[in-house]
């Protein structure tokens, strides 16, 4: 399979499974959150589809830079997913806006808490889409239950 068409479906499925799983989720977890500390929760429509849209963008660039590499990457298919999940929540972390930022503050007292929540939702988009990659691009069936 060639490099950009590799790239393409990276991009498209991380995309997607990043809008779902970081976006979406994240937004689940923001909602969870607010509740845990007795705080009124805010909620725009235009706030939710930047925390979406972020989760999309994310995911298209970790979802095309994992599937570009998946080939030459060591061990089983879970153990990739993990990887990414952990490159992802770190480059989502180091690029995050400052803006989205400071809505951390108020969770200051239980940030294990958030780290482990928001966490889960990157765990969850990096085991399916290391998944997706690995029935997508493994050609024999008997390699399937990897």
């Amino acid at each position: 399979m060639s490099y950009l068409r590799r790239t393409v479906i990276g991009a498209l499925a991380g995309a997607l499974l990043g809008a779902l799983f970081m976006g979406l989720g994240g937004r689940i977890v923001m909602r969870l959150l607010a509740n845990i500390i007795a705080r009124d929760p805010a909620f725009s429509i235009g706030g939710s589809l930047e925390v979406i849209a972020y989760g999309a963008i994310i995911g298209a660039v970790s979802g095309s830079a994992f599937f570009l590499c998946r080939p030459i990457l060591p061990g089983r298919w879970w153990t990739q997913g993990v990887a990414l999940a952990g490159l992802a929540y770190a480059g989502t972390v180091a690029t995050l806006p400052a803006h989205i930022a400071d809505t951390a503050r108020p969770f200051a007292g239980q940030m294990t808490l958030v780290l482990l929540l928001f966490g889960l939702c990157f765990l969850l988009f990096g085991f399916v889409i290391a998944r997706f990659s690995y029935l997508a691009f493994t050609k024999s069936s008997e390699s399937v239950g990897d």
